[in-house]
């Protein structure tokens, strides 16, 4: 699936509704992938590292580090205060992230 341009996303995350130019629902999972792409592997594949996420159950998002990022000594420091925040902001069903080695 092509992803929507960015302000689509943050549209359709932020009101949590639909847009009309959308052809099917988007389920949480997807709208996860869409919001790391757009707002958080960029930056981190500038450094080259990468996210994946790993499940998305019951308010928990689980994500894995790769890359230059798995060994980094401040994956704490972008886990707290740019993962996590971008996830609560786009998606405030997602009550904890946790990161899985």
């Amino acid at each position: 699936m092509r992803l929507p341009v960015l302000a689509e996303i943050d549209d359709v995350v932020a009101a949590e509704v639909l847009l009309p130019t959308f052809p099917q629902q988007l389920s949480d999972s997807e709208v996860a992938e869409a919001v790391a792409d757009a707002f958080i592997r960029p930056t981190l594949n500038r450094d080259n590292g990468d996210l994946t996420i790993l499940a998305l159950e019951n308010g928990c998002l689980a994500v894995k580090f790769e890359g230059h990022c798995a060994g980094c000594p401040y994956a704490q420091n972008t886990l707290q205060n740019v993962i996590v925040k971008t996830f609560r902001q786009y998606m405030p069903q997602i009550k904890t992230v946790e990161l899985k080695e």
